[in-house]
């Protein structure tokens, strides 16, 4: 969702409403500092939790901000993220499941094989459902290559 919510930040700002589109950013750095303290006092998957927290918070944020100058329904727009939200806490899912029966012992390794296998999956079903995110980047590297 991340991706999607500053795209649309970045039409607004480009529509220039760059007072509103300030005040919309403070409010989320003044959210997203409670974050760092978790960090220091608690540690890193804390951090995390709290982070992703913030990071759906800021998204509802966005999406509020972006209705008002763009008059977009929140509901439009939630529905649309959702698709994205389902298919990555699927993935995550079944990379938790899989990762819980297969152990390297190698942290870096773990991770690595964790994030190309996200990769994989992701791009293989938004390519097998033939979503319109996915074609539009297909098309924009194929005209790359032409």
């Amino acid at each position: 969702a991340y991706p999607l919510s500053s795209l649309s930040l970045s039409v607004v700002e480009a529509r220039g409403n760059s007072k509103n589109f300030f005040k919309v950013e403070v409010i989320k750095k003044v959210l997203q500092l409670p974050c760092y303290f978790i960090a220091y006092f608690y540690g890193i998957i804390p951090f995390l939790c709290s982070y992703v927290v913030f990071a759906f918070l800021a998204t509802f944020i966005n999406v509020r901000f972006v209705k008002f100058e763009l008059e977009i329904s929140i509901l439009s727009t939630i529905k649309y993220l959702s698709r994205y939200f389902f298919v990555c806490l699927a993935i995550v899912a079944i990379i938790e499941f899989v990762n819980g029966k297969i152990e390297t012992g190698i942290p870096l390794l773990t991770c690595i094989i964790e994030a190309l296998s996200f990769i994989a999956l992701y791009l293989g079903i938004h390519y097998s459902f033939k979503s319109k995110g996915m074609q539009y980047a297909f098309a924009l590297i194929k005209k790359q290559h032409d």
